[in-house]
């Protein structure tokens, strides 16, 4: 039976979180959400920058910091609930990207972070060289 490729699993699902942040720094300005006021705006370009840079550690090092990737599971459902918080829920098109984002977030920090979780315990902590 083949090994699981534990490490592959956290890069990919880390990789795609890098993307999802990314757009979620954009999304103020795609979806016009921008105009509702700066803390709408700041709220999604700092909640991007964190997801992008949590999971752009976690695909540098898939075997340790499993933490980062729970944190991003926070951020995840905290854009979720960002429409509401900051009053641009009356805009369909935004609520919706956020709370499809955050749940695509959401899920791959855990398959993230799982992996990682997985693979210690099945192998013990790994040793980078």
């Amino acid at each position: 039976m083949a090994e699981r490729d534990y490490a592959a699993q956290a890069r990919m699902a880390s990789a795609i979180n890098v993307l999802l942040g990314i757009w979620l720094i954009l999304s103020p300005w795609v979806f016009g959400y921008s105009a509702a006021g700066g803390a709408a705006t700041w709220n999604s370009v700092v909640a991007g920058a964190l997801i992008v840079i949590l999971a752009a550690n976690r695909v540098s090092s898939p075997h340790t910091g499993s933490g980062l990737s729970w944190t991003n599971l926070i951020l995840g459902l905290w854009t979720i609930a960002s429409p509401w918080i900051y009053v641009y829920d009356r805009q369909p098109s935004a609520a919706w990207d956020n709370v499809v984002l955050g749940a695509v977030i959401a899920a791959l920090a855990v398959w993230s972070g799982s992996a990682t979780t997985v693979e210690h315990r099945h192998h013990g902590p790994l040793q980078q060289t």
